[in-house]
């Protein structure tokens, strides 16, 4: 997560993921004056619903203008 908010110096907002192999968790960070995140919701890959809203926010975020 350091280096998503270390991204925050060159972008306004930026998309990070913590994971340990089995569960993920993707936090959006935002820079206003003062840094502001929001989690989403906990995906467990060992769930076939988890393993699939997994695919649908990945592709979302593919999908955000000025993606790279």
């Amino acid at each position: 997560m350091l280096y998503a908010f270390k991204s925050l110096n060159e972008q306004t907002s930026v998309w990070g993921l913590v994971t340990n192999g089995l569960r993920y968790q993707f936090v959006y960070l935002r820079r206003d004056e003062q840094p502001t995140y929001q989690l989403m919701p906990l995906l467990n890959l060992n769930e076939s619903p988890g393993a699939i809203k997994s695919l649908q926010v990945l592709k979302s975020i593919c999908k955000l203008p000025n993606f790279q």
